[in-house]
């Protein structure tokens, strides 16, 4: 016996619109953060987490905690860059924090509107229209075995 199960249409439809909201806003903010202003910031916590997938592929990332004052207010971030960086490349994960050390001053940019928002770098890193073609190849393929 075959077990066959089905996901209801709502269910695919919702996960496919939340995963493209998702992307089309990370691609935003990564353009958005081009035009933030530059802050003076102090390395609070720094590493590289690392995951094995089902497959058993290592990936890895780099985190950073860093601490910002604006207008005798303090701030904490932890954004990097905006889009993907999960790497199975661990020299990769590396080079986004090479040379950094608890206490490092560096420069992290502020979105000048919201300064809870800030990167370490600016833009995005990834290809949306890569993703969002992928998507749109899933969208028809599900819209064919209906």
């Amino acid at each position: 016996m075959i077990f066959e199960y089905q996901i209801p249409m709502f269910v695919l439809w919702g996960f496919f619109i939340i995963i493209i909201f998702y992307e089309t806003l990370m691609y935003l903010r990564g353009k958005s953060s081009e035009s933030w202003k530059p802050c003076s910031a102090s390395v609070a916590k720094l590493g590289i987490d690392v995951r094995e997938d089902e497959d058993g592929t290592e990936e890895s990332q780099p985190f950073i905690l860093y601490e910002y004052t604006i207008n005798k207010t303090h701030y904490k971030g932890k954004k990097i860059i905006y889009g993907d960086i999960w790497t199975t490349n661990y020299g990769d994960s590396c080079d986004d924090i090479m040379g950094l050390k608890v206490g490092s001053k560096i420069t992290v940019y502020v979105n000048s509107k919201n300064f809870n928002m800030s990167v370490l770098k600016q833009g995005y890193r990834g290809n949306f229209y890569w993703k969002l073609g992928v998507l749109l190849v899933a969208v028809i393929l599900v819209l064919m075995l209906q």
